[in-house]
């Protein structure tokens, strides 16, 4: 039986040896999957407060407000954002503070917030996104040193059932990967995960940790199929979520 940690390397390089996946991607994929609150600097945290949803032709645009923890200094603040898409971060805002009640600021000039964003200002940010897909965002000193990294999800695609849940977050444009992690589950609880591309179901024995929690990069594509569905279940006694997926072509439209 695979431990949750190594479920991870157990899928990626399985695929890079059937020629599915080329070994540069699975370290790709390695780094998105950590990427959350824990690559932060201790005390350090990052927050986005939903401000507002608007229904356009482009889709539902989410606006969120920054804050921050544990990020304190007299030093110049960079925002990155790292898009799904792209290769690694790359700065969105520049020379950044936060505010002593920990709300992130405009820094002066127009290379800060962008032009007609004033000096003070708290930032804004607003986004489109697919379900399940995550804004990844780091608030941070030019050198890294001091950090708070977060993902902003939209839309998430998540279910609970009975005290335990299960969530599914994009690591790859049209879910091409997708990160999913379950919890709630009783300590190193003998799970049953089960997904299906629109086959017969693959039935996976595995486990939670000590803390009930479990972790795993499934890769839902089927060859010859450009896009589909993907169901996906963990179960453990009398608890059972379960959630739903699209995936190839088109699964990266904007809700």
């Amino acid at each position: 039986m695979l431990k949750p940690a190594a479920w991870f390397l157990f899928l990626a390089l399985a695929a890079a040896a059937r020629g599915e996946l080329p070994p540069a991607y699975t370290k790709y994929l390695e780094a998105a999957r950590n990427w959350g609150p824990g690559r932060s600097t201790p005390g350090a945290s990052l927050a986005a407060t939903e401000l507002k949803r608007e229904k356009t032709a482009a889709g539902t645009a989410v606006t969120y407000r920054l804050s921050a923890r544990g990020v304190a200094t007299s030093l110049p603040l960079v925002l990155v954002l790292w898009p799904l898409e792209k290769s690694m971060p790359a700065p969105l805002l520049q020379n950044l503070r936060v505010a002593g009640d920990g709300t992130v600021l405009c820094g002066a000039g127009p290379a800060s917030c962008g032009p007609g964003q004033m000096a003070n200002m708290p930032v804004s940010l607003t986004f489109y996104a697919a379900k399940g897909e995550p804004k990844r965002v780091a608030l941070m000193t030019r050198d890294a040193q001091v950090r708070a990294v977060a993902n902003i999800v939209p839309f998430p695609l998540a279910a609970m059932d009975r005290g335990c849940s299960v969530q599914a977050m994009l690591l790859a444009p049209n879910a091409a990967a997708v990160l999913v992690r379950g919890e709630g589950f009783a300590p190193k609880a003998a799970l049953e995960f089960r997904g299906s591309s629109g086959g017969a179901p693959q039935v996976h024995q595995a486990k939670a940790d000590a803390a009930g929690r479990f972790e795993t990069v499934i890769l839902p594509e089927v060859r010859g199929k450009t896009s589909g569905t993907h169901t996906l279940s963990l179960s453990s006694g009398a608890c059972h979520p379960e959630i739903g997926f699209a995936w190839g072509v088109g699964a990266g439209r904007p809700e």
